[in-house]
């Protein structure tokens, strides 16, 4: 299991690189590496931008994927429904980030209050099929 904490843009490097080489020897196609990393940027970020540089990024491999947990001690997510649907106009972005993310992944959960939130997020390993040729 990887944790980081996140407190700076620094950490989040950290955390993209080392769960880089925790994933390496998964089965995942390039596309799907590259959502993980996706979401794990955007969900770091909100860290920063959302809940005052004041939170934790977990990653571990369980038994059908990857799983993403991030936690802040923010102020929660208001517009929360909007945000998901895409709805919502952010004034620090585009408002897109939380929604692409889910989006991105197979299983995203959200917790969110006045003391912060908490994201899970699991890229799943698909079944591949062989070619025929």
């Amino acid at each position: 299991m990887l944790v980081e904490n996140i407190f700076s843009e620094d950490d989040i490097m950290v955390a993209l690189s080392r769960t880089r080489y925790l994933i390496k020897d998964l089965p995942f196609s390039e596309s799907e590496r590259q959502a993980i990393f996706v979401t794990i940027m955007e969900l770091t970020r909100n860290i920063l931008n959302h809940a005052r540089a004041n939170g934790v990024y977990t990653c571990d491999i369980v038994e059908d994927g990857v799983r993403i947990t991030v936690r802040d001690f923010g102020p929660g997510i208001r517009q929360l429904d909007e945000i998901l649907q895409g709805s919502y106009k952010s004034k620090t972005g585009l408002g897109l980030g939380l929604a692409g993310s889910k989006r991105l992944m197979d299983v995203f959960n959200i917790e969110t209050s006045s003391e912060g939130t908490k994201i899970v997020a699991l890229k799943k390993i698909k079944p591949r099929r062989m070619r025929s040729f």
